[in-house]
């Protein structure tokens, strides 16, 4: 179940990708779906892309703050331009990309570890908060308008994700908000 305000609700997505070769021009596409609270229906509400090789085809390793658009998803990466896309004003996706760990000289991945030891071995780590400024934003600098904006919304008032969620259906059991809610990511190749 995301986690968080209602304004900045958190969600912990995991994907492995290895290989010998990885093909250099390899994204990582995220479609983003919610229930809307006052008409409890289904919407995607956006999409994020990143590239997860820099021009010199070295992988970015690090944390990220990418935008999220709010225009249909594309069919292919090879149709995407962010100057084309319609950003989400003040809304952005925070990403974080690890080299995984490896122990006696072998790659380790969630499904080969007992889940009791990801925290131990290196596969799951607390994100950092995003006022700590670990977070790359090269890739989502505020336009003019987002700036008015942000001071704005420094005084809105925000809820938990998980009241609000109760108040929508009271009889859904936390564990069940997966039916009712789907954030799903891709890799893809341009």
């Amino acid at each position: 179940m995301p986690d968080g305000k209602v304004y900045s609700p958190t969600y912990e997505a995991y994907i492995g990708v290895r290989g010998p070769s990885l093909d250099r021009k390899l994204y990582l596409f995220v479609q983003i779906e919610a229930i809307e609270l006052f008409r409890r229906k289904h919407r995607v509400v956006g999409f994020s892309v990143m590239e997860l090789f820099n021009s010199r085809s070295e992988p970015r390793i690090g944390a990220f703050q990418v935008p999220i658009y709010i225009s249909s998803p594309p069919s292919s990466l090879n149709q995407f331009s962010a100057q084309n896309n319609e950003r989400l004003s003040g809304g952005s996706m925070l990403i974080r990309v690890t080299k995984a760990p490896k122990e006696d000289g072998l790659v380790l991945d969630r499904e080969s570890v007992d889940p009791e030891l990801w925290a131990e071995k290196g596969l799951d780590s607390e994100a950092p908060l995003y006022e700590s400024g670990a977070y790359d934003s090269s890739l989502d600098l505020p336009e003019p308008h987002e700036r008015r904006l942000l001071f704005r919304r420094l005084f809105r008032r925000d809820r938990d994700v998980a009241f609000l969620t109760k108040k929508m259906n009271p009889a859904l059991p936390p564990d069940d908000f997966e039916k009712f809610s789907n954030t799903s990511s891709l890799l893809c190749t341009r």
